[in-house]
């Protein structure tokens, strides 16, 4: 007994000398973040003249005459631009370009500072009072901690507090980077420890907000925002992995592979040029500059600190958003969990977002993207180089989104982030090429709709449009900025058009700023040249009321007033120059459009695409009779013998799919069967529901 109460003292000593030790290298190591994080937040440069005015126009009481500190707007509250200033202080007082108004500047920022300990600003939202307000306060504090009073930086505290732990996705990010900076200025390096700790935690595949398991990104609820929050997550997790480098709060090799995931086989794929995809940024592209992409750069930057098994990809990645020309992506990426289908070819890029029970729509929140309702009904963005819609969301006709299927009533286009009404909606790849498709409805209207992608580019089917009002339905094909001749023409001729409303005439094409569309015949299609005009408060009231206008392509097929078991048919391929005959199906061809299948053939790739509404069959080229025994998208691609089958359940139902192929087909999981072969394909589920399988096969016979 003696011998072991000895040995357990010892034992406690032992573990208390290891607990001093581990400590002071975390009291060390948080040293070395607090000088980084200085290093990070000072300026590159500083506008002397400006910081002059700066201190010339500050009154006595550390307030500024052109700040309205009583506003009380959600999303740009003015009293955040006094803080703002104090930290353009704080790096005009670190810099030596101000030495010699160092004590002016220093008296500036404490009267500034004190007027907000005592007049305690707090906005409606809570957003600046918890993350806003707290992350730029840190900035200045560490920038002029040694010349600041204790009583100064002891009054800041409760105001750092505010960024609680405890919120997830993004936000989180944004508490803990607080946290981060208030463990250091305090000297608390276990506090230190438990914010980079809960980053870690957060970057992760989610159920809820947050990376999920395709790599999109959520907040909000079940709300596709990789451009808006998931941006800003991408931007900001690599620079804390790199921030904790080297030190014990470094990350787990693990985490840093998910985040690189995350971006490569997420961010990336969302990303056309300089432009973050709009159907991803949420209620950001009501916002001037909402949509950009050029964060991501900084981004790739840092991981490329971390020594990732991916360089060479974040390498490329970096170089393609500073010139789109550099190794172009080339594919097609489906992300089941947020209903979003993105397109990459090195000529072309297009995205469809479509609508189910299973998500939240387009949110509005804080007087922001007042007019978005429609902007999950189908949406289908087509960007060449990724500058079409740039700002152009102030003279936007809000009913005419590319690619929706809508009615023209008077309704306007409001809404809060309702989730579909519908669960069959989702998409089938193979990583090349595929398709999207959703069981549409929208108060009275209802439709099919469906896109197919492959290399020579889309065909874009609708069937079963149905809708009791009177006012007229349509189709928007494109409504994007106006650049450049728009030639429209038919298998005889072709001619430049002028601004005005043109009714194309049956199987015509049309020809406008590197796009070729054409159109199955038998559609009334209207193509209009005009000015629009519209302002930046109207879908946003924290903008500008300041009137747009500029010139605007739209076209559209018009199903009339009252449209029952109505159709469309049109292709879209990138073209540089108009050329003088197109006819509709000379290189993807329509199979199937009716309610319950649509079907598209492309030769020059060998594939096929169906989706089938109900249990059904179809004469495939190259294939035979195909017929599955559930609702299910089906894609096909033939390479001589190889065979590629692709499935998935886009009402995110488990199980398994049985196709039957007239062809004869070996290989894992093929069952000859009467003339042909059975192929039974697996479904996942959980996080994985909708995903699509892939399946190899050889040919035996050939058709």
């Amino acid at each position: 007994m003696k011998r072991f109460l000895l040995g357990q003292s010892a034992c406690v000593m032992l573990t208390a000398a290891t607990a001093l030790v581990a400590n002071t290298g975390q009291a060390d190591d948080m040293d070395t973040i607090k000088a980084r994080l200085r290093t990070a937040n000072r300026a590159s440069s500083i506008d002397v003249k400006a910081v002059q005015r700066l201190l010339d126009q500050q009154r006595d009481d550390g307030s500024w005459p052109d700040i309205d500190y009583a506003d009380r707007d959600r999303t740009r509250w003015k009293p955040a631009t006094h803080m703002g200033r104090i930290l353009t202080l704080a790096q005009a007082h670190d810099s030596d370009t101000m030495t010699p108004r160092r004590a002016a500047l220093l008296n500036a920022i404490e009267k500034g500072l004190a007027l907000w300990y005592a007049k305690d600003f707090i906005c409606p939202n809570w957003w600046y009072n918890q993350i806003g307000v707290p992350r730029i306060l840190y900035r200045a504090l560490l920038l002029v901690e040694d010349d600041i009073t204790p009583e100064t930086l002891r009054r800041a505290v409760p105001i750092l507090e505010r960024a609680k732990l405890g919120m997830t996705g993004q936000n989180l990010v944004w508490v803990a980077e607080t946290t981060i900076a208030r463990g250091c200025l305090i000297g608390d390096p276990a506090l230190v420890n438990g914010a980079f700790r809960r980053i870690v935690r957060e970057i992760h595949v989610s159920d809820g907000e947050g990376i999920q398991s395709d790599f999109s990104f959520w907040q909000h609820g079940n709300q596709l925002y990789s451009g808006g929050y998931g941006r800003d997550f991408c931007a900001d997790c690599p620079y804390f992995a790199a921030l904790a480098q080297g030190t014990s709060f470094a990350f787990p090799s693990e985490t840093i592979e998910l985040l690189s995931s995350y971006i490569l086989d997420g961010q990336q794929w969302m990303v056309r040029g300089q432009t973050f995809d709009y159907s991803a940024c949420g209620r950001e592209i009501t916002r001037r500059g909402g949509g950009s992409a050029k964060s991501l750069i900084g981004a790739c930057n840092e991981m490329l600190k971390l020594h990732t098994a991916r360089q060479k990809e974040f390498e490329t990645f970096a170089a393609r958003l500073i010139d789109a020309n550099v190794a172009p992506l080339n594919g097609l990426r489906h992300f089941w969990r947020s209903d979003f289908t993105t397109y990459h070819r090195p000529e072309l890029y297009a995205s469809v977002r479509v609508t189910s029970k299973r998500l939240r729509q387009t949110e509005t929140c804080n007087s922001e993207n007042l007019f978005g309702r429609l902007l999950s009904d189908g949406v289908n963005y087509i960007m060449p180089r990724g500058d079409e819609y740039t700002q152009i969301f102030p003279v936007w006709d809000w009913k005419r989104l590319p690619g929706i299927t809508v009615l023209l009533d008077d309704t306007p286009p409001t809404t809060r982030g309702d989730c579909g009404n519908r669960t069959f909606a989702g998409g089938v790849s193979d990583g090349l090429g595929g398709m999207t498709a959703m069981d549409f409805a929208r108060d009275a209207l209802s439709a099919r709709k469906a896109w197919f992608f492959c290399d020579a580019g889309f065909v874009c089917l609708g069937a079963g449009i149905a809708c009791g009002s009177k006012a007229p339905v349509i189709t928007s094909v494109n409504q994007c900025w106006l650049r450049g001749d728009t030639v429209i023409g038919d298998a005889d001729s072709a001619t430049t058009v002028d601004n005005g409303d043109h009714r194309l005439s049956s199987g015509s094409w049309v020809h406008h700023d590197g796009i070729l569309y054409t159109f199955a015949p038998d559609q009334t299609v209207v193509v209009r040249l005009a000015e629009q005009s519209g302002s930046w408060w109207h879908i946003n009231h924290s903008e500008s009321k300041d009137t747009v206008c500029n010139p605007v392509f739209s076209a559209w097929i018009d199903h009339g007033g009252q449209p029952s078991d109505a159709t469309y048919a049109y292709a879209v391929q990138a073209a540089p120059a108009p050329g003088h005959a197109h006819v509709f199906g000379t290189s993807m061809n329509v199979l199937r459009n009716v309610p319950d299948l649509q079907a598209v053939h492309c030769p020059a790739d060998q594939t096929t695409g169906a989706v089938f509404y109900t249990p059904g069959q179809l004469d495939v080229p190259g294939f035979g009779l195909v017929t599955v025994d559930q609702p299910c998208m089906i894609h096909l691609r033939r390479d001589d013998r190889r065979v590629q089958v692709s499935a998935c359940n886009p009402a995110d139902a488990t199980g398994t799919v049985s196709v039957h192929c007239a062809a004869r087909l070996t290989g894992q999981g093929a069952v000859e069967e009467g003339n042909g072969t059975r192929i039974r394909m697996k479904l996942p589920g959980g996080l994985y529901a909708g995903q699509s399988v892939t399946q190899t096969f050889a040919m035996q016979n050939n058709r």
